[in-house]
């Protein structure tokens, strides 16, 4: 095809109808490879400060302090989380029920959003922070991440949240 082709009704055409196959291929391709697009995905974590380092001990401990909390902002109790979920080894089993004893909406739908957007090792912890917490809220947050999962058909990560929520319902 020449210049003088192309300037015509049928080139343009043909050149409009390849642009739009050769973007439609394109689309297709890229949304079959998740896998590859996914193991970029994680969540970054907030380095616990030395200042809030004693309400972090506290609440490993089950005992934190509701007028030191009700001191704290957003980011900051959301510091309490990332604290919990980038710890070394298995992490405080107490601070759980104690973040979500003084604040259950907020740490719940942190939680729920490191299921949803963390890689597979985050998206496990905050299934255990879910369990540790020991909260009925949080089994909506189960059975609708559990349809998620289902559709996205991650067989191990299904099988975890149905064990978190059969043991949030038995208790």
């Amino acid at each position: 095809m020449n210049k003088q082709e192309l300037r015509t009704l049928k080139g343009q055409l043909l050149l409009l109808g390849a642009m739009f196959l050769g973007s439609a291929v394109l689309a297709l391709f890229l949304a079959t490879q998740r896998g590859f697009f996914e193991k970029y995905i994680e969540e970054n974590y907030v380095e616990l400060p030395v200042s809030l380092k004693p309400l972090a001990d506290a609440a490993a401990e089950g005992r934190l302090d509701q007028a030191s909390f009700e001191k704290l902002s957003r980011a900051e109790r959301l510091i309490l989380y990332d604290d919990w979920m980038a710890r070394p080894g298995p992490p405080p089993a107490r601070t759980p029920s104690a973040l979500v004893a003084v604040d259950s909406g907020l740490y719940l739908a942190r939680a729920e959003r490191t299921i949803v957007s963390g890689r597979e090792d985050q998206k496990m912890r905050a299934l255990r922070f879910l369990e540790l917490a020991g909260s009925r809220d949080a089994i909506p947050i189960l059975r609708k991440a559990r349809q998620w999962s289902l559709k996205r058909k991650t067989a191990e990560l299904t099988a975890k949240i149905t064990e978190t929520l059969d043991h949030l319902e038995r208790n």
